[in-house]
């Protein structure tokens, strides 16, 4: 059996201890053989990614009972899912290896949820071993916490500090505040790289590009059609490395791959009085889910019993 671990860490030895909520997808349920007992078994994924799912025993009405008797309520909430839906659980941890379900609702998807750079703030952490202070920003996802560190470089006084700039920019938020991070692998992990406000993706239909001329500088504008009305995007400029301001070249060429009439998703900064755009993609059609099917066990019947040391059914 694979422990939901698997989603939110390394599961606890203890016995009996009990784990934040967490979001998953559901994905079935099966009868098993498990804990001396028959359990209803809860197949579950992570929210967003195609990965192996992991199971979750539903404790019977009779906690101590045998036999084949999932709780009520937990059933009834079991028995509106279809495959696919997001949910909430919490759950106790017997052992390594097992976990039983705690509570079960049903989730609604908030803004950012979609978006894998997506987090909640929550705050900074700092750890300070001799001369060297390492500082990190605590984020949350869908329940389940984790911690990026911001790089460190070495002082001319042999002290090492966290990149002031990111520190800065990191401590502007507050707890709550949707971010989106970038992040860089190093040989010492990943480590953040950048961190804005969040901007959610919008859809439209890409009309065309704008391009005028200021003296040397140049200025271009994407407009965008969208549902309600049209956009009008600048594209920002930046520095090359001998001091020219030009349009950015990577969001730039991303807008010349597009054709008019184009269905694009795409991002917005306001910065004073002007709407930048962020980001620019074709919009991606819808994709089937492509998970093995799983014949999904009506919660009130009761089908042939499976061994808890089989693999869980897929």
């Amino acid at each position: 059996m694979v422990v939901l671990a698997v989603f939110a860490g390394a599961a606890p030895a203890a016995k009996k201890k009990t784990s934040g909520g967490i979001v998953v997808r559901y994905v079935g349920v099966r009868r098993g053989g498990v804990l001396g007992g028959q359990h209803m078994i809860l197949r579950v994924a992570p929210p967003l990614q195609q990965r192996r799912g992991a199971d979750i025993i539903v404790p019977n009405n009779n906690p101590t009972g045998k036999a084949y008797d999932p709780d009520a309520h937990m059933v009834r909430i079991i028995k509106t899912l279809k495959r696919g839906d997001l949910i909430r659980v919490r759950t106790v941890t017997w052992d390594r290896t097992r976990q039983m379900l705690s509570t079960i609702a049903p989730y609604t998807l908030q803004p950012g949820d979609e978006d894998p750079d997506c987090f909640r703030y929550v705050k900074l952490t700092r750890k300070t071993t001799g001369r060297r202070t390492d500082v990190g920003v605590s984020l949350v996802k869908f329940g389940v916490s984790q911690v990026v560190m911001i790089p460190s470089a070495k002082g001319a006084d042999g002290k090492w500090t966290p990149d002031a700039a990111l520190l800065a920019k990191a401590g502007g938020f507050k707890a709550g505040d949707l971010v989106k991070i970038t992040t860089a692998r190093t040989r010492l992990g990943v480590v953040l790289k950048d961190m804005v406000k969040y901007a959610p993706v919008r859809a439209g239909r890409f009309v065309k590009m704008e391009s005028q001329k200021a003296g040397a500088i140049e200025t271009v504008t994407v407009v965008i059609q969208c549902a309600d009305r049209e956009r009008r995007l600048r594209v920002p400029n930046r520095r090359d490395g001998k001091g020219k301001s030009a349009p950015d070249p990577v969001l730039l060429a991303s807008v010349k791959q597009l054709a008019p009439n184009q269905d694009v998703t795409f991002e917005v900064r306001r910065a004073g009085q002007i709407d930048y755009l962020d980001a620019i993609a074709p919009a991606k059609p819808s994709a089937p889910d492509t998970q093995p099917a799983t014949k999904p066990v009506q919660a009130d019947e009761a089908p042939k019993p499976v061994d808890a040391t089989d693999g869980p059914a897929e």
